[in-house]
């Protein structure tokens, strides 16, 4: 019998996902979370878009059971104390999906301690951090908060749609020791981030009004790959938009999207037949945006102590 030790910390509130096959080395997917897996398989193979699937959904820093408790308390009072309490911009939403398309991987004939895998996946993300101060501005208003700056640096989301193709191999090359490295190939289908944004909304005491409000921003939203998609439902045909969708999808699967190369590497180490230590390190790459890039900037100071601003004349 071999035994496991596993490190870990809980961040979110989440379902069952593929990060609970980390070294469940009856599954060729544990592979994919460390390629240096001491897997007892000789051979296996994926069944397309249905031998592994995984999809995970949260927000972190409450419990949805918790908001609609029957305890008492006013629903709008709980997401009130929500909003200016329990939530800060180290909080986030996050959605992730990930479908394998094909996997197989086998034993070196002649050297049974070599495995070979090949495959390949679609992933999908969505994460946005809580925009503190913008979320108690959008729930409370300015109303009683003169000279409060809200900032909007808190706002950062992140969303992107890839496919990666990918090769690995593992070989025992001790008693104690497994190691496997695995190369990537990423295919971009689409990608959109907004994170090094800065600024404030401040309310402060007029000269000409009652009250002056006051919009400093420096944001970019930064896509590539959204705008050919967005054209095509543009055309409001939807015969067409399905079709010409689905070619769009297929030609960037098959790597017409921005590409981009990784690597994964693992190992295990067996201390005793009862311990083992294992570690890992995926995705170490990047993906080249030079395709269908479209970014948007917001930058300037704008002053009003009238009742509304007039945007995005009035930058």
């Amino acid at each position: 019998m071999q035994w496991g030790l596993l490190f870990g910390a809980v961040v979110g509130v989440y379902g069952q996902t593929k990060p609970l096959l980390y070294d469940f080395t009856e599954l060729p997917q544990a592979m994919l979370q460390n390629p240096g897996t001491d897997s007892p398989i000789r051979w296996h193979v994926g069944v397309p878009l249905l031998s592994s699937y995984s999809l995970q959904a949260g927000i972190s820093g409450f419990s949805v059971a918790d908001l609609f408790a029957n305890d008492g308390v006013d629903f709008t009072t709980k997401v009130g104390n929500l909003v200016r309490d329990d939530l800060n911009q180290r909080d986030r939403i996050a959605f992730e999906s990930q479908i394998e398309l094909i996997s197989l991987g086998f034993q070196h004939k002649l050297d049974p301690s070599i495995y070979y895998s090949f495959g390949a996946y679609a992933d999908f993300q969505f994460i946005n951090y809580w925009p503190s101060d913008l979320a108690r501005l959008a729930f409370d208003g300015n109303g009683g908060a003169l000279d409060r700056r809200f900032d909007l640096e808190d706002l950062k989301i992140r969303a992107d749609g890839v496919i990666v193709f990918h090769a690995g191999i593992s070989k025992k090359i001790s008693r104690k020791w497994r190691v496997g490295a695995r190369a990537k190939l990423y295919s971009s289908i689409f990608q959109l981030q907004s994170t090094n944004n800065s600024g404030y909304f401040v309310t402060t005491q007029g000269q000409n009004n009652l009250l002056r409000n006051t919009l400093v921003a420096d944001m970019q939203v930064q896509t590539s790959g959204l705008q050919e998609i967005q054209s095509i439902f543009q055309d409001g045909v939807v015969s067409n938009n399905t079709q010409r969708l689905q070619q769009l999808l297929l030609r960037r699967v098959l790597l017409g999207g921005d590409l981009g190369i990784g690597a994964d590497f693992g190992f295990t180490f067996f201390q005793t037949p009862e311990w083992r230590w294992t570690g890992s390190v995926t995705d170490l790459g990047f993906i080249y945006h030079n395709k269908d890039v479209l970014n948007y900037t917001l930058n300037g100071a704008v002053s009003n102590e009238g009742v509304q601003f007039i945007l995005p004349d009035a930058f």
